[in-house]
């Protein structure tokens, strides 16, 4: 599960800098909290990489399982699997 989120991570990290280039206002949101510092500087003091931030979809209210029966997309896939689902909000 650890290794699944890890790629998860890496992969929506390399989506989003693509993403930010071609759509600069968009908000990418992952599954999960931010992990591109080891430490976060929060609520201290601000974001040290607010262009690289990924908040997660329940940071932002969102019911994620609404949102994938709302878009006709799975959540729970049965005993012994898992998914993690992002977005991005583009204007």
């Amino acid at each position: 599960m650890q290794r699944a989120q890890e790629e998860h991570k890496a992969r929506f990290s390399r989506l989003a800098r693509q993403a930010r280039i071609l759509f600069p206002d968009c908000l990418p949101l992952t599954a999960g909290s931010c992990t591109v510092c080891c430490s976060c500087t929060y609520p201290d003091r601000p974001c040290r990489f607010p262009g690289k931030m990924l908040s997660s979809m329940e940071a932002y209210g969102m019911v994620v399982v609404d949102i994938c029966k709302a878009n006709g997309m799975g959540y729970y896939y049965g005993p012994q699997s898992m998914a993690y689902t992002s977005c991005f909000l583009l204007e």
